[in-house]
């Protein structure tokens, strides 16, 4: 599985959008963490909000 911590945010959308189709072409798992704020809440929101897919 490949992970991102606290780093897609630094990629143009262009090569964010690169990274993603290249774990789909692969067919490889990809976990992508962005967190806003750090606080209680809003790690709770991240962790159980619903996935995109």
């Amino acid at each position: 599985m490949r992970t991102q911590f606290l780093s897609l945010h630094h990629f143009k959308p262009e090569d964010a959008q690169q990274i993603l189709q290249n774990a789909v072409d692969s067919n490889s798992s990809i976990a992508i963490f962005e967190g806003q704020e750090r606080s209680f809440r809003s790690i709770m929101a991240m962790i159980f909000r619903r996935s995109v897919f």
